[in-house]
């Protein structure tokens, strides 16, 4: 079966705790981090915590009240979930792992501290493209026109977790993505 994005997440979560615990050394742990967000399937997960006491891949469950966006197109989302890990780690998580898939549909980095991390994306709407052949050559003028969406993450220190809330405006993928952390 194939593996999801929450998944890997909760198996690199279970990597970590190990780490903590002293049972995976630092080149362990990120070596079978990267493993993991590579792996395609369940099994390739289990493999890597299958020497592990009490870790295990949670089966797969409904996903209950919260349904992932289904419309394509851009769109506003607000996700929350918990990260078994302190802020300051939570933030360079994000950073690592989710910021080049933001900067793959276009969003560049606003700025980012330990509480909030936020990305931006200019674009062009489609309508200034019509515009522009129907009024040429004054119509070029509406390619001026720009739109900006937003997408922010804020995290919030309980202690050894983190509450992390991302909400914004973006393409169907991203939104899917923010969602399904949500577990």
């Amino acid at each position: 079966m194939r593996a999801s994005d929450a998944e890997r997440e909760q198996i690199v979560a279970l990597l970590r705790t190990a780490a903590a615990e002293g049972r995976l050394d630092v080149d362990e742990l990120d070596e079978r981090t990267a493993t993991a967000y590579a792996a395609k399937t369940r099994g390739e997960l289990t493999r890597l915590i299958a020497d592990l006491p009490t870790a295990h891949l949670p089966a797969t469950q409904p996903r209950g009240r919260w349904k992932l966006p289904q419309r394509n197109g851009r769109g506003a989302f607000s996700s929350y979930w918990r990260a078994p890990v302190r802020q300051r780690q939570a933030a360079g998580d994000v950073m690592r792992f989710v910021s080049p898939s933001m900067r793959a549909y276009g969003y560049r980095l606003e700025y980012s501290t330990d509480q909030q991390i936020s990305f931006v994306r200019d674009h062009t709407p489609v309508w200034t493209y019509f515009v522009a052949v129907l009024v040429f050559p004054i119509g070029l003028l509406a390619l001026l026109y720009k739109e900006q969406d937003r997408v922010t993450i804020e995290l919030a220190d309980h202690g050894d977790s983190t509450a992390i809330t991302a909400s914004g405006t973006a393409p169907l993928a991203i939104r899917r993505a923010m969602t399904a952390m949500q577990g």
